[in-house]
């Protein structure tokens, strides 16, 4: 059983609507909904009777709400305990992010945070796009850094959280270059000639390439769909391989590009700009957190 499926019930518990309390944890409703049958299925009981509007709790679910409040205040109440107890321990800086971005944008990112902030240590990890989320929101780390664009919703609830943008990073369609030269296979008007690897479905950088199609009025259900992934990494090695056409951050292919190996598949009008953001909880305990916050409110407009 996840702890966060207590929090999940007890939002629930408390106002009976699982819209509303899918908002209020950063997910969509099905992802919520999932969670708290899955929280039923660990004890072997119902606790919600989704009969009614708004939904209400069954016998066992308003036995089993003490238990939960009071696991999760003892949880609470411990963690503080060790945390004051074992902070020397600690890393002073928790970041989930996009693997591309942990690789080439943190390390000289907190560099300079450090300039500023001062000395301290950090973990970086990666997790899926909407773990990342739910992992923010359940103080489970103190930032995290992502891809964005303006024109797509975003999964973070500006009453909740705060981001900045940290840069610009331009998304390109690229390709592994041939000796006898082949002309941009996506101005060929032939979207069955098109060898595509794509992103999983699931994730933040499929719906930039939709957006990418969309404007191009280019229908890539015609097109052959070699390879998909959730990470720049494994793409960009499937066109190192000449499988096909990958979107990929232009930092990630700056150095192959410039040496040949890689060649842009379109012109201007296939690049996307996306902007790196930091995100974070606008209730912050740590000092440091609250240091780099004042930092960027200082140096850069979000």
């Amino acid at each position: 059983m996840e702890l966060s499926w207590l929090e999940d019930f007890m939002v629930l518990a408390n106002n009976g609507n699982f819209s509303v309390s899918a908002a209020q944890r950063n997910m969509t409703q099905s992802a919520f909904s999932k969670r708290i049958k899955s929280l039923e299925n660990w004890l072997g009981t119902e606790l919600i009777d989704r009969r009614t509007f708004p939904a209400v709790l069954t016998p066992a679910g308003t036995e089993f709400r003490e238990i939960a409040q009071t696991t999760l205040n003892a949880m609470i109440s411990e963690r503080g305990r060790l945390r004051t107890s074992y902070s020397s321990r600690e890393v002073e800086l928790r970041i989930l992010g996009a693997t591309t971005l942990l690789m080439l944008f943190a390390p000289r990112w907190l560099a300079e945070l450090k300039d500023t902030c001062g000395d301290f240590s950090f973990s970086l990890k990666t997790q899926n796009f909407y773990t990342m989320v739910q992992a923010l929101g359940d103080r489970e780390v103190d930032l995290v850094l992502q891809y964005s664009h303006p024109s797509l919703p975003s999964l973070y609830d500006k009453s909740k959280f705060h981001s900045r943008v940290l840069a610009a990073e331009m998304f390109v369609p690229v390709t592994l270059a041939y000796s006898n030269g082949p002309p941009s296979i996506l101005a060929s008007g032939k979207p069955d000639d098109v060898r595509l690897l794509r992103y999983s479905r699931d994730g933040f950088l499929a719906r930039v390439e939709d957006m990418i199609f969309r404007r191009n009025n280019f229908d890539a259900g015609q097109c052959r769909t070699i390879a998909e992934s959730p990470t720049v990494e494994v793409l960009k090695n499937c066109v190192l391989m000449g499988q096909g056409i990958a979107w990929l951050p232009y930092s990630s292919v700056q150095s192959e590009l410039e040496t040949g190996n890689l060649v842009l598949a379109g012109s201007e009008a296939w690049f996307e700009q996306l902007e790196v953001r930091v995100y974070g909880l606008k209730e912050v305990e740590s000092r440091l957190v609250q240091r780099i916050w004042g930092n960027l409110d200082s140096s850069l407009v979000g």
